[in-house]
């Protein structure tokens, strides 16, 4: 299922309404957010607005680059090493 799909497939159902929104309508609302003093919600679009502008974009997903002293491990290990569990 595509993105677009579920965004048709979900919209109209009154359990989720869908509101799709820009960085001029995150901003008003915002600031609409502000004026009603709702710092959740605030954070919330804050949020959004910085994934709409990019901030959460990275060109490699692996961080493996950045520390290469740093020997990467599967999860079952770690969680096996942090509680002491024999594997």
């Amino acid at each position: 299922m595509t993105c677009e799909t579920l965004l048709i497939t979900c919209a109209g159902h009154p359990f989720q309404p869908l509101i799709l929104h820009g960085p001029a309508s995150l901003q008003s609302e915002i600031n609409v957010a502000r004026i009603s003093g709702d710092t959740t919600r605030q954070l919330k679009l804050y949020t959004l607005l910085a994934t709409v502008n990019g901030h959460y974009d990275f060109r490699s997903p692996s961080l493996n680059r950045a520390f290469r002293d740093t020997e990467p491990m599967a999860f079952a290990t770690w969680l096996a090493a942090k509680w002491n569990l024999a594997q």
